[in-house]
């Protein structure tokens, strides 16, 4: 496993006092005999926790996650590396993802909305380099907050969710199986499925 604690990213410029990412731990567990592969990469596990993302958009559109240096013009030698290199395949294969304790916060000051989800636990599971497998995902949270232009559409609502999703991998189509939403009080079901067209 390969891991990163206490992992901060700060802004730039006017965001330089600003964290964009904060960490506490961040896991991914790896087969390393697939490093040694031209399969893709298998990844076990992936774990978040203790983490916080809070994203920045000013009055005049400036966004806190521009963190990125300019690229330095490439030489034709190392265009033609990197030619090659896309043209191999490569792949991820995840089972399980794990958050625990995930707070993310959407500022968007210049088209009024600010959006937050806070103290995120959520897994979702299943074997993803097979054609046809059950999603399963479960996520609950304490407070999900949504202003939009000033009026308040939710505030601190608690939200959870728990779902097996019939996921067919090939045709990239999904079909809800048992499913429970909850909003507070309320509880629902929803039934249906999701599917990518040839066109998009």
């Amino acid at each position: 496993s390969i891991s990163l604690n206490e992992f901060w990213l700060k802004g730039v410029g006017a965001f330089e006092n600003d964290t964009l990412v904060y960490a506490g731990e961040l896991t991914a567990a790896v087969n390393v005999m697939s490093l040694f592969g031209d399969g893709g990469f298998e990844v076990s596990k992936v774990i978040v926790d203790d983490t916080r993302l809070h994203a920045i958009v000013l009055e005049d559109g400036a966004v806190n996650w521009d963190v990125m240096k300019p690229a330095e013009e490439p030489t034709e030698q190392v265009e033609t590396v990197a030619e090659e290199e896309s043209s191999s395949s490569f792949s991820v294969s995840l089972k399980k993802l794990t958050v625990d304790d995930l707070t993310v916060i959407y500022d968007d000051r210049q088209g009024g909305m600010y959006a937050a989800i806070n103290e995120l636990d959520a897994s979702c599971s299943g074997d993803m380099t097979s054609d046809n497998t059950t999603i399963s995902l479960k996520a609950q949270t304490p407070g999900v907050s949504f202003r939009m232009s000033g009026v308040p559409f939710l505030n601190k609502a608690k939200v959870g969710v728990k779902m097996d999703v019939a996921a067919d991998l090939k045709n990239m189509k999904f079909t809800l199986e048992e499913n429970e939403f909850s909003l507070n009080a309320i509880k629902a079901a929803v039934d249906g499925w999701v599917a990518m067209t040839e066109a998009g």
